[in-house]
C-alpha cells in the first residue's frame, strides 16, 4: 500500500516545532533519518582493498547517495519558497538540516538552557484540563531529553517528569499527593498518574458552572427596584424632575430636621443588648434592685 503523508509546509518559526516533528517521523518511515542526523556515513575504502571490498564500498556509497537524495527531497519538498532558497547552497541532507537548526533553534547551550527553564517553570493554565496540562509537560520533557541526548549523551528519568506534574497541581489535588507517594516507585508511570488525576478531575465540581451560577444569583439579589416619584407616585422619573412639583405651594424644608442637645454624662442611660432591663449608675431609678456579691 502506498504511503501518503500530508505535512504543512515550513513557513517560519511559527510552525517550526510541529513541522520538525512531522518531518522526523516521515524521515524515519523512509529509513533516512540517520542520513539527515549524520549517524550514517559511507565506510572508508582501505588503501589495499580487495575486489570484493571495492564492490561493497561502491554499493554502499551508491545507496547512501540515493538515500541522501531522498532525504533532501523530503526536506525541500515540504518547505515554502523562502526556506527552499535559504537552503539552496546545501548539497547534502545533513547540511540542509543543520542550516534549518541554526536558523530556527539556538546553539546547543542556549537551547538546552531554554528547554530546562521552560520545563521547570511551567505552571498549569486555568483553561487547561489535566490531560492537556500533562501533555504540555510531556512535550517539553521530550524536547529536553532529545537535546540532552544530542549534547551530553544522557537523558532524564520519567520520575522527574512525574514529580514535575505533581508539583504543578492546584490545591484541589492536595490530598492525592500523599496517596501517590504511597505507591511503590517501581509501579509508578506517567500513564497511571494521568489516569488517576483524570478520575479526580471528573469528580471535582466545575468552576465555570459555579462562577456562572454565582454571577446570576448576585444579579438577581441585587437588582434595584424601579424608583417612583414621591410627588405624583408614578415611576420613570424623580421628584426633582416631576412636572407636578411646580404646581404645589412651596413649603419650608424642615421636614427632616432634627435637633441634638447635649446630655450631661451623669444623666446618660446605658443599654446593653444582653440585659433584660435598663442600666444606669443611679440605684434610685430602679423599682426593683438586687445586689450581687460579685459580678
Amino acid at each position: 500500500m502506498e504511503f501518503k503523508a500530508h505535512i504543512e509546509k515550513l513557513v517560519g518559526a511559527a510552525n517550526w516545532s510541529k513541522w520538525k516533528r512531522q518531518i522526523e517521523l516521515l524521515l524515519r518511515h523512509h529509513d533516512v533519518h540517520d542520513v539527515v542526523c549524520g549517524d550514517r556515513e559511507c565506510p572508508r575504502l582501505p588503501a589495499e582493498a580487495s575486489v570484493e571490498a571495492i564492490a561493497a564500498y561502491e554499493k554502499a556509497q551508491k545507496a547512501l547517495i540515493k538515500d541522501d537524495s531522498l532525504a533532501q527531497l523530503i526536506l525541500v519538498g515540504n518547505m515554502d519558497d523562502s526556506n527552499a532558497e535559504l537552503t539552496s547552497v546545501c548539497n547534502t541532507a545533513k547540511s540542509v538540516w543543520e542550516k534549518l537548526l541554526s536558523v530556527y533553534e539556538q546553539s546547543s547551550g542556549q537551547r538546552l538552557h531554554r528547554l530546562m527553564e521552560k520545563f521547570f517553570r511551567s505552571e498549569k493554565e486555568l483553561e487547561d484540563d489535566i490531560a492537556s496540562h500533562i501533555a504540555k509537560l510531556q512535550r517539553n520533557f521530550s524536547e529536553l531529553n532529545d537535546e540532552l541526548r544530542r549534547v551530553a549523551k544522557t537523558t532524564l528519568p520519567d520520575l522527574l517528569l512525574m514529580s514535575r506534574i505533581m508539583s504543578t497541581l492546584p490545591s484541589e489535588y492536595f490530598e492525592f499527593k500523599s496517596v501517590w507517594e504511597s505507591v511503590p516507585i517501581e509501579e509508578r508511570s506517567v500513564n497511571k498518574l494521568t489516569e488517576r488525576l483524570r478520575l479526580i478531575e471528573m469528580r471535582l465540581p466545575s468552576k465555570s458552572t459555579d462562577s456562572t451560577a454565582l454571577v446570576a444569583t448576585r444579579k438577581k439579589v441585587f437588582k434595584k427596584p424601579e424608583r417612583k416619584c414621591y410627588v405624583c407616585r408614578k415611576p420613570g422619573h424623580l421628584a426633582k424632575d416631576c412636572w407636578k412639583k411646580g404646581s404645589k405651594p412651596k413649603v419650608e424644608d424642615d421636614a427632616f430636621v432634627c435637633t441634638v442637645e447635649g446630655v450631661p454624662e451623669s444623666e446618660v442611660w446605658i443599654a446593653d443588648s444582653g440585659a433584660s432591663a435598663h442600666m444606669t449608675k443611679h440605684k434610685n431609678y430602679f423599682v426593683d434592685f438586687t445586689k450581687f456579691v460579685s459580678p
